[in-house]
């Protein structure tokens, strides 16, 4: 059944509605349980990060994307080890998923440790 329609008055910019099935449902409410974020948040996430995994994303969504990472005073990044205790970082909008230690080459036993913001250090210079 369609939604019924609203007020010229009541109406707000950038509504969706999103319909799931009750799996898909119960996912959501996991989720927003485990994390304890609202749900707009989640699914913001989930189309970002659907987006970032295209090959060629809108042009749009590349260019905010790229405006947002030269202008931000913080670095998104995901953590990784490997079996050897080599440590790195990657930012969280690479397009493609970690397979090797880029110190020394294993590709066993790679584990995704830690997600979170770094606060970049600012020039002196830079104003």
């Amino acid at each position: 059944m369609a939604r019924p329609k609203k007020e010229t008055d009541d109406k707000r910019d950038r509504r969706m509605t999103l319909y799931m099935t009750g799996l898909e449902e119960q996912a959501v409410k996991d989720v927003v349980g485990a994390q304890n974020r609202p749900v707009t948040q989640i699914v913001q996430e989930a189309i970002r990060s659907y987006l970032d995994r295209l090959a060629e994303p809108p042009t749009v969504f590349r260019q905010t994307r790229v405006d947002a990472v030269m202008h931000d005073d913080h670095d998104s990044l995901k953590g990784y080890v490997c079996a050897r205790g080599h440590t790195w970082w990657v930012p969280w909008y690479a397009a493609m998923p970690v397979r090797c230690c880029p110190l020394c080459g294993t590709e066993r036993e790679l584990l995704h440790t830690w997600n979170g913001d770094i606060k970049r250090r600012v020039s002196r210079t830079a104003k």
